[in-house]
């Protein structure tokens, strides 16, 4: 019978490779696998939003998008691309009980986040 301890997972430097170590009984083994630059999965998602069916609406559940982005791309990795066009004024983002709904910005979001900043207020998620 055989033991495989667990995996052990090194990342590479600016999110641009990951190594996955293996031991088994006979020989170690090394694969590499391709980390997604901040550029493509910005544009995943922006695709994937682009992409929504008319009967879709202007929301949807934020993991339908995830499920969409490239594999290899982590968790953090898209949350962070999530908050960065966020911030940019490029997609909407909405929390209901919890629950992130994303969407296109149009241009009703975007005259609302300048008024906040000729304000001098903060970007703020709306929470429903």
């Amino acid at each position: 019978m055989q033991f495989d301890p667990p995996r052990r997972v090194q990342r590479g430097h600016a999110h641009t490779e990951e190594t996955q170590m293996t031991s088994t009984a006979t020989a170690p083994t090394r694969t590499t696998r391709r980390m997604h630059t901040d550029d493509e999965i910005d544009a995943a998602i922006l695709s994937a939003l682009t992409d929504l069916a008319p009967n879709d609406g202007d929301l949807v559940r934020w993991s339908r998008v995830r499920a969409q982005l490239p594999g290899g791309c982590g968790y953090w990795q898209a949350h962070e691309a999530q908050h960065r066009l966020w911030r940019a004024g490029q997609i909407v983002l909405v929390q209901v009980h919890g629950t992130p709904w994303v969407g296109l910005a149009d241009e009703c979001s975007r005259m609302a986040d300048a008024a906040c900043a000729r304000r001098g207020e903060p970007k703020r998620v709306v929470m429903v």
